[in-house]
């Protein structure tokens, strides 16, 4: 028949899968079953080039979900390190995403009716290019101190307004696949007993670091260390520093 050769037409013309059953209502190609995410993806919303007047429904159509994840876990950037629990209706994604992932994977559910089938809820989203952003405005921040663990003025101000950032930074960190330490190391001037000295560089990257810890940041990848001191036994008050650097 007519109708039969036009829905045959249009099973062609689309590549529609044999797991969709197309039938003609009116001016509608009605579409339903179950159906890769790729082929539902590479439809317009109109299909009148198939036939004059004729469009093609996909409302009753129901994503398959391997083919979600796998069409994902395809798509997935240096970023991302999620894995999945297929079941026979529900898809649970777990691990870390970017927010680029988490948005397109948001535009799926929305656009396929996915919110039951899809389970996110152990899904943790990092801010990537935030955190890019935040590791180049404080690469190499330094503190210097007046003497003893005491901040200069200028460096208090710095400190108090950075830890919101630090912290972020802390946190963000840890979320990665491969979370990177956060390094705090201290250093003194030349004068004075190189003992003492090792004592001080030490306490100056303490102090600096529990400020960080008493803001909210995880211990865990902060790393404490003492540094260098200068070649020779002066009083340059640059060396009189703590830096922060993110390895």
């Amino acid at each position: 028949s007519a109708e039969a050769r036009l829905i045959a037409e249009l099973r062609t013309r689309f590549d529609v899968p044999e797991s969709v059953q197309i039938a003609l209502s009116a001016d509608v190609v009605r579409a339903s079953g179950i159906a890769p995410i790729d082929w539902l993806l590479s439809l317009d919303d109109a299909h009148e080039d198939a036939a004059p007047g004729i469009s093609l429904d996909t409302s009753a159509v129901r994503v398959d979900l391997a083919s979600l994840a796998a069409h994902l876990r395809e798509r997935a950037g240096d970023d991302d390190a999620f894995a999945y629990d297929l079941g026979e209706q529900t898809l649970g994604i777990y691990g870390t995403a970017s927010v680029a992932t988490r948005d397109y994977l948001r535009t799926l559910i929305d656009r396929f009716s996915l919110a039951q089938h899809v389970d996110t809820s152990r899904l943790k989203v990092i801010d990537v290019q935030g955190l890019r952003e935040l590791l180049e405005r404080y690469r190499d921040f330094t503190l210097t101190f007046t003497s003893g663990t005491t901040l200069t003025a200028e460096s208090a101000a710095a400190l108090s307004g950075a830890l919101p950032d630090l912290v972020r930074i802390v946190t963000l960190g840890s979320a990665l696949p491969e979370p990177f330490v956060v390094r705090v190391t201290g250093f003194t001037d030349g004068r004075g007993r190189p003992a003492l000295n090792e004592q001080l560089r030490t306490r100056r990257a303490q102090y600096v670091a529990e400020r960080l810890i008493g803001a909210g940041a995880d211990a865990e990848p902060i790393a404490v260390s003492a540094g260098s001191t200068p070649p020779e036994a002066v009083e340059d008050r640059t060396w009189r520093r703590v830096t922060i650097t993110f390895e």
